[in-house]
């Protein structure tokens, strides 16, 4: 019946599914005959007829037929079908993959190079060729040509051709496109990988449009979208102009991807403009709208792609991760402008970013929650406490994103993919080591290494190397966190080794510091200070510039997270721990610090002092805040190891000029002032102890010193509050209001009570300094003025009220600090401020009070296990008992003294 169609019908339009029935019924092949109702077909211009009859003559010569019978088939069906325009190119396939199975490569290739000649780009032979011609470029280790025929094949698939190796094939692209882009950057060969990367590019965004590889388009389009921008960005220097010329290459094709939803392509112009950002930060004034508007204005425009990108999909987690790094680091830059010039720049930031983003995102999940019914949908309920985990995440606000993680396990059934899954353990990980569970920390740490080892197994390792790497490094955080320090020292090696093995870029000489704080903390110097000078070598050749990350690693790791570090640099912000990696300077001025460090646990000042002086030069311009207040730190350091040393007089020249440099109005370091006040104290008191002070000089240091603590202490609160409120009013006039009656009243709380902890530690001082004052004056009274010299001050209050006035008012400094000590300072200090009042009433005459507290130092000692304390508390209640013990102990009081004497000897 088909055949009477076809011959009764010759103009039937649909004669061709005719002649493919008949082709169906016949056979596709008879012996070496092929049906000609399926040459027809393979001839005709039906394309899915015609893949379907040539699928169907491919696998009738395959049916079978080894390898050698299907050549001697096809060589006589060549000599049959010589004229035919589609059988011999079929049949040179099909002779190719036969002469394949032999192991006859060369044959091989020569028929499939013919089979390519003779189809087009849309004939299923044509894949199937370049295919195999991948295959056996990749088996002669030809990775080039491999990829010509692998991406010539992908690049022209068409859905009808049904092929299911065709995911099989691009994954092996994918993974020549970023092996090779990699090892064309670590070449310097940028050209090359720029070339590399266009193309993964362009493969997977034609696999998007053709509808049926999302599952590939999802996992890799983005991460191809960023390598070919960041490789664009290293060829060209990061130059802002250069930059716009790829920038022209997004926007022209823009409008169509944003008809195809070609998400990853919005989301890589929103991550040009993020480099974009970066570049005109840094550009000259030479570049038009540089600097911090430049920065702003182009994040700001990235943005708006992310959240086009998100309106196409906001399942869609890439844009997420990069409009929470825009956002980090626009409160970075907030922060610093604060933190120096109390919020000048805040109306240029809020003209492009309001406050408080993060935190609208969490007022609508929180009501999100409340408005779902976690009974009859668990699974939603899970995925909106993952998404308010996440939030408070990007926040920092560890404590709660803890919280919302831990309601994640108890609703949520599963996780959509592997690496979803290894992510949330990371950062329910993460949130448990700052909230110091450091078992718990290490449990999903683990089971996020499992997983990505997993992933990572075979050629996979190059993908996820950096998710281990990172991996690697937090458990080498936590050995330190936990004071393991050998077991860091391991995970620290274990890291450099992988990184190293795997190409990826780490900053070696910060590693070797790292083991060289552990190897201090162990007590072995030695190795600690051999790691120093290594990493001392490699710093030499750093360049000034700081070594940060590139932005990928943020993006294509694992997820929105800080580097992390500890040591020296550590910063540490309300109950979030916030880890930041250091530029170059900073660096040698942390190999200085360690090094010195190291030294003055040996004792050693000396070397110490040399590292300081060499901290000192390479502080000696400061440009930040930071730099400033280290520079003001490094001259009292100078100071106290010169005190060490029992250099007195380059101590105090060092102490005075950490109180000058904190003085200066461009610095105006309060906590400096404070801590060279302390310093200078404690040494005109150890001079007058010791007498090496003279009585009319000690005299009027100690009244010029007295009044620069005074007025240090009489503008504290005030310039503080002041500084603060500048602050605030900035923050409040990016909002467009002022500050509010009740921000006001608690910010000038909040000062009152820091300032109370200043003023004890400065009343104290000054007690100290008032009492050695009155002491210095009782040397200059005349003998005659009593038979008890400078113990018998009440009877020269008649003839001196001003010396009796000083040890009053010493004696209620100390008074009054000792009322606050108890949660303020330390137990030590409580039995010196002891010993002190005690001597203050011992020469105001208050014998039983001065008693009392000498008897309050002892068992304060004694309570706490001062037992260091101890001589300096028996030998003053020994002087005590042996000058004026007869009123309180009677006879008995010299034996007493002696008794005290040879205690405090023992």
């Amino acid at each position: 019946h088909y055949r009477d169609i076809v011959g009764s019908f010759t103009s039937y339009g649909r004669k061709v599914n005719v002649q493919f029935k008949i082709a169906g019924v016949d056979g596709a092949l008879a012996g070496s005959e092929v049906s000609p109702s399926l040459i027809d077909v393979i001839n005709s211009n039906n394309i899915y007829l015609k893949n379907d009859a040539v699928k169907n003559l491919l696998d009738a010569l395959e049916k079978g037929h080894g390898p050698r019978r299907r050549l001697e088939l096809i060589d006589r069906m060549m000599v049959s079908f010589r004229n035919d325009k589609q059988i011999p190119g079929i049949l040179q396939y099909a002779a190719g993959k036969a002469y394949y199975e032999l192991g006859d490569v060369t044959a091989s290739r020569s028929r499939l190079l013919e089979a390519l000649k003779a189809a087009r780009r849309t004939d299923l032979v044509f894949y199937r060729s370049n295919a195999l011609m991948g295959a056996i470029a990749e088996r002669g280790n030809n990775p080039a040509e491999m990829e010509k025929y692998l991406g010539a094949a992908v690049n022209n698939y068409q859905l009808y051709w049904q092929e299911q190796d065709v995911a099989k094939i691009a994954g092996r692209l994918i993974d020549y496109y970023e092996e090779y882009g990699e090892r064309a950057e670590y070449a310097g060969n940028y050209s090359e990988a720029v070339n590399l990367y266009k193309k993964y590019v362009w493969m997977i965004t034609y696999l998007h449009l053709k509808k049926r590889f999302q599952d590939l388009y999802n996992e890799n389009a983005a991460r191809a979208h960023v390598l070919y921008i960041d490789a664009y960005a290293d060829m060209i220097g990061d130059d802002f102009s250069k930059l716009e010329v790829i920038e022209k290459e997004y926007l022209n094709r823009l409008n169509v991807a944003r008809m195809d939803f070609d998400k990853a392509h919005i989301y890589g112009l929103g991550y040009l403009y993020s480099r974009m950002a970066l570049a005109m930060e840094k550009a000259g004034p030479g570049v038009r709208g540089s600097g911090i508007e430049g920065l702003l204005k182009y994040f700001k425009t990235g943005v708006d792609q992310l959240d086009w990108a998100l309106f196409i999909d906001d399942a869609f987690i890439d844009p997420y991760i990069l409009k929470g790094w825009i956002y980090q680091y626009v409160d970075l830059r907030r922060k610093e402008d604060l933190k120096l010039s109390g919020g000048r720049k805040e109306g240029a930031i809020a003209k492009f970013f309001p406050r408080f983003l993060w935190e609208s995102n969490i007022d609508l999940y929180e009501k999100a929650l409340d408005a779902n019914d976690e009974s009859s949908d668990p699974d939603k309920e899970g995925n909106l406490h993952l998404n308010t985990a996440n939030t408070y995440f990007l926040l920092n606000n560890f404590p709660r994103a803890l919280t919302h993680y831990e309601q994640v396990l108890r609703f949520k059934r599963g996780f959509s993919n592997r690496i979803e899954e290894a992510l949330f353990h990371y950062h329910l990980g993460y949130c448990y080591w700052q909230n110091n569970n450091f078992v718990k920390s290490r449990e999903e740490m683990n089971k996020a290494l499992f997983i990505y080892r997993t992933l990572a197994s075979g050629k996979n390792l190059r993908r996820y190397r950096h998710q281990i790497y990172y991996l690697y490094r937090f458990f080498a955080l936590l050995a330190r966190t936990e004071k393991d320090y050998p077991a860091a020292v391991e995970w620290y090696t274990r890291t450099m080794d992988f990184a190293r093995t795997n190409r990826i870029q780490f900053d070696r000489a910060r590693y070797l510091q790292e083991i060289a704080s552990c190897y201090r903390e162990m007590g072995e110097s030695d190795r600690a200070l051999a790691y120093l000078d290594r990493a001392w070598r490699l710093l030499k050749d750093y360049d000034e510039k700081e070594r940060k990350y590139k932005l990928r690693i943020r993006l294509l790791g694992l997820g929105p997270l800080k580097i992390y570090d500890l040591g020296p640099d550590i910063a540490v912000i309300g109950e979030n721990r916030v880890f930041t990696e250091l530029d170059t300077a900073a660096k040698r001025l942390l190999n200085l610090s360690l090094r010195e460090d190291i030294y003055r646990g040996r004792g050693d000042y000396s070397r110490g002092i040399e590292q300081l002086l060499s901290k000192y030069r390479l502080l000696s311009k400061p440009k930040t805040q930071m730099e400033r207040e280290a520079a003001g730190r490094t001259l009292n350091n100078l100071g106290y190891s010169y005190f060490r040393l029992g250099q007195y007089d380059n101590a105090r020249l060092y102490f005075e000029k950490a109180w000058d440099f904190a003085a200066r109005p461009d610095v105006n370091d309060l906590s400096g002032k404070f801590s060279s006040i302390l310093n200078i104290t404690t040494l005109y008191a150890m001079d007058l102890e010791s007498g090496r002070a003279g009585a009319a000089d000690a005299s009027k240091k100690i009244d010029d010193l007295i009044a620069k603590i005074t007025a240090y202490r009489q503008g504290y609160e005030k310039n503080r509050y002041e500084a603060e409120l500048e602050k605030l009013k900035a923050e409040a006039k990016a909002l467009k209001r002022s500050p509010t009656p009740e921000e006001t009243a608690r910010l000038r709380e909040n000062v009152r009570a820091e300032a109370s902890t200043v003023y004890y530690s400065l009343d104290v001082s000054t007690g100290v300094l008032k009492f050695y004052r009155a002491e210095t004056m009782a040397m200059n009274l005349s003998p005659t003025q009593g038979p008890g010299g400078v113990d018998d001050a009440y009877a020269h209050y008649s003839e001196n009220r001003e010396l009796y006035g000083l040890y009053a008012e010493a004696k209620g400094l100390f008074e009054s600090a000792l009322l606050q000590t108890d949660g303020r300072a330390s137990r030590r200090l409580k039995v010196k401020l002891l010993l002190n009042l005690g001597m203050c009433q011992e020469r105001m005459g208050m014998v039983e009070d001065a008693y009392d507290s000498y008897i309050d130092a002892e068992k304060e000692a004694d309570a706490y296990g001062h037992t260091d304390l101890n001589w300096s508390v028996y030998a003053a209640a020994a002087r005590f008992l042996a000058r004026s013990g007869e009123a309180v102990e009677g006879a008995a009081h010299r034996t007493m003294a002696a008794d005290y004497y040879r205690r405090s000897i023992a």
